[in-house]
């Protein structure tokens, strides 16, 4: 407890920035854990020429350098990945 109080406000900045990296880098390395698992989930109930080879494909981060993608742009990713019913006759 000491150490704490002994901090000086720089010392207490790049402490706290250094922890809160870490927390970002943690929560980030679970969605993109996350995202495998829903890729390898999905990918056996799509016929073969509509699997996911690569989950950035399923959803982007906005950490990945890109837009964020809208409602309507994740319904229609799915939505062309979906298995068109039969028709009957």
């Amino acid at each position: 407890m000491d150490e704490f109080y002994d901090m000086s406000p720089k010392e207490y900045y790049h402490a706290m920035k250094g922890y809160w990296d870490r927390e970002v880098r943690y929560m980030r390395q679970s969605y993109e854990v996350m995202r495998m698992h829903a890729v390898l989930t999905i990918n056996p109930h799509l016929p073969r020429g509509k699997q996911i080879g690569d989950p950035r494909k399923l959803i982007r981060f906005t950490w990945e350098g890109v837009k964020v993608q809208t409602m309507e742009e994740m319904k229609a990713m799915l939505m062309a990945m979906a298995v068109p019913k039969k028709k009957d006759g």
